[in-house]
């Protein structure tokens, strides 16, 4: 009996494909790592995005309806990136308010 069942012929070249496809992504992708040449993304500056984000999020919706999750979203950016340059909510509408009060 195949090790894919009663139903290898359909099973297989589903599993195969995918098999197949995931190989060769993890190859290109540990070839990447390895020789120093994967493409490493950066967002340009960050800080700046996610305060200007932050700023018009505050501005349309109010401090309290905004998560870090939904500046993140709202930025293009992973959920965690906004944890790189402020620590937790409050201090990002810290520093929202620094840069309202600046641009007065």
């Amino acid at each position: 009996m195949s090790p894919f069942g009663r139903h290898s012929s359909q099973v297989s070249v589903a599993y195969i494909t995918a098999a197949i496809k995931v190989s060769i992504d993890n190859i290109f992708c540990y070839a990447g790592r390895v020789s120093g040449k994967q493409k490493s993304y950066h967002h340009g500056n960050l800080r700046e995005v996610l305060l200007e984000t932050a700023f018009r999020l505050v501005d349309s919706d109010g401090a309290e309806a905004i998560s870090m999750r939904a500046l993140a979203r709202e930025a293009g950016v992973s959920s965690a990136a906004p944890f790189r340059h402020f620590a937790d909510k409050r201090v990002l509408l810290d520093a929202v308010a620094e840069k309202a009060a600046a641009e007065l």
